[in-house]
């Protein structure tokens, strides 16, 4: 393990992104904001594809909750990257820095900067997306996604998008293996 992470952290494109960071604030904050966009990814992927699998949601009204949570992972993740790399550029950045901060005396601008913008692109393109952007978008967008893409097949069964890639039938021998010694030790 340590091996990996050694190769990983002496990588070169690991050490000029590191750089990058350290040296451009715009560049930090559009980093944060690009991690947290994965893990939004991440979570609405799971939640959409635990919709599918959930028998406890009747049939009728299953595509529905999961063309919801297509649409709102969707609207999320497009909505986060405009308005996080918006607030992230250093031309918004200067105007609302100058706007809260004009008669405040820093020790180290340099860091109160760069953690503002951080701070600010993660949160606003949060609170602006999944608050505001969201709610307005996502419904009217599950229902034109639950009318296109989710039909019912011969059986009567609905057809889910990316069920193909989500419903994983059998796990792969190494994720057996790892189970198995997971199951062992504990």
């Amino acid at each position: 393990m340590s091996n990996m992470i050694n190769s990983i952290t002496h990588s070169k494109i690991f050490n000029n992104h590191l750089k990058r960071v350290i040296n451009d604030d715009a560049f930090a904050a559009k980093t944060v904001v690009t991690c947290s966009v994965l893990k939004d990814v991440f979570a609405y992927t799971v939640r959409y594809k635990t919709t599918m699998d959930n028998e406890k949601i009747p049939e009728k009204r299953r595509p529905f909750v999961a063309a919801m949570d297509m649409a709102s992972g969707i609207v999320t993740a497009i909505a986060q990257i405009v308005v996080g790399f918006a607030i992230a550029s250093p031309k918004i950045q200067n105007k609302l820095w100058n706007a809260i901060f004009k008669n405040a005396q820093f020790k180290n601008i340099g860091i109160a900067k760069k953690s503002f913008a951080t701070i600010l692109a993660l949160v606003g393109s949060g609170v602006i997306t999944e608050r505001i952007l969201v709610p307005l978008l996502a419904t009217p967008l599950a229902e034109k996604m639950e009318k296109k893409f989710f039909k019912k097949t011969e059986d009567g069964k609905t057809h889910y998008p990316l069920s193909k890639y989500l419903h994983l039938s059998k796990k792969p021998d190494s994720m057996k293996t790892f189970i198995k010694k997971a199951d062992e030790k504990y």
